[in-house]
């Protein structure tokens, strides 16, 4: 029994024409489910660029909302980044 029309498009994903409209609308949507290494990633990538904790931390919160590492977190782990680059 094929599936119906309406599954069948889903299942085949957005149209060509409209892939990258797609994707910019679903990447701004929240995360609803992360790992505290990933957000860990992102704090070392984002203070690689030069970005302040207090930034990291509220990129954190717009993207995870109540998931998001706490402040103490974000500024714990941008220290020892720091440390490491030291030695």
């Amino acid at each position: 029994m094929p599936y119906p029309d309406y599954l069948t498009l889903t299942l085949a994903g957005p149209h060509p024409h409209y892939v990258s409209s797609y994707w910019a609308v679903n990447m701004s949507a929240r995360l609803a489910v992360c790992t505290k290494e990933e957000q860990r990633s992102v704090i070392r990538f984002m203070w690689a660029e030069g970005v302040k904790g207090a930034k990291i931390h509220a990129r954190l919160c717009t993207q995870y909302g109540y998931n998001a590492l706490p402040r103490r977190s974000v500024y714990e782990w941008t220290e020892s980044l720091k440390m490491v680059e030291q030695v």
